[in-house]
Parts: structure tokens; C-alpha cells; sequence
């Protein structure tokens, strides 16, 4: 299955929306000008304004994280001047990701259940649909064992 590049999906059963992206192949230049073949690499900074009970997540780590209440702060309207936002919202700031290819930029949001472990000092993280937990849960500790 080829990649479908920016997917907004909606889980009807839990009437919860999900958005995140699918690039492989070569599907990245289906939402934003690239050059999309492999040897040509770039990094990513990423912002996404989001509901505030929605988990994201890309190549890197929030470094910055803000909640607006009733207006957008200062802040929010010079980096997104014709940006509309719902309230409340928060609007999240990735670290720039390291050197990768076009299709392995990555973003997610959406409510998600998060179970997490690690290996050695590498942390690892699935991310669940609401409406999958009970899938999920049973097998959830030994999809982590190496």
C-alpha cells in the first residue's frame, strides 16, 4: 500500500477524529513542495494548534507548549497572523528533527490512548485509538519485549 500523504480520519464508533500523516512511498510533496526521493534529506520544525485534550507528536520533542483561554496570546498571532483558533486550544512547538528523508517526516493528533516503555535509553511509544484499547490492552505489555 502506497503512502496517502495528510489523512484526517474519523472513528465513527467513538465519534473522535484523528489526523496524521502517511508518506511513504513518495507521497510528501502531496502536502508541501519537496524534493521527495531519499538521498535528499531536510529537517522539520513543526507547530500544530490543537484541542487541548488531543495528544501529538512528530520526529522531534515539543519544545514549546502554550494554551489559549479566550483569545490568542501575543505570541500565538505573530507566528499564525490569519489563524482562527477555537478556545481553548494549545498550540505545540517541535524541536527541529534531525536529517531525514521527506518520507519520514511524521505527524500525528488526536485522542489517543499512550502506552510506553523503553530500550535502554531509547524511549518507545504506541499510540492508540480510544476505540482500540480494549483491543489493545491484552497484548499491550508484550508488543514491547526485545
Amino acid at each position: 500500500m502506497g503512502g496517502q500523504g495528510l489523512i484526517r480520519f474519523t472513528d465513527e464508533s467513538a465519534n473522535e477524529e484523528t489526523q496524521f500523516t502517511h508518506f511513504e512511498p513518495y507521497d510528501a510533496h502531496t502536502v508541501f513542495p519537496c524534493f521527495d526521493q531519499p538521498d535528499i534529506k531536510a529537517t522539520w520544525i513543526v507547530s500544530t494548534i490543537t484541542p487541548p485534550e488531543w495528544f501529538v507528536f512528530s520526529n522531534g520533542e515539543v519544545q514549546m507548549q502554550m494554551e489559549t483561554v479566550d483569545s490568542a496570546p501575543l505570541e500565538l498571532s505573530q507566528c499564525f497572523p490569519q489563524t482562527k483558533l477555537a478556545s481553548p486550544a494549545v498550540v505545540r512547538v517541535f524541536k527541529q528533527s534531525p536529517l531525514i528523508s521527506t518520507y519520514l517526516f511524521a505527524v500525528a493528533a488526536g485522542s489517543f490512548k499512550i502506552y510506553t516503555d523503553h530500550y535502554e535509553n531509547l524511549p518507545l511509544r504506541i499510540a492508540v485509538r480510544n476505540s482500540k484499547v480494549s483491543v489493545m490492552d491484552p497484548m499491550a505489555a508484550s508488543l514491547f519485549d526485545v
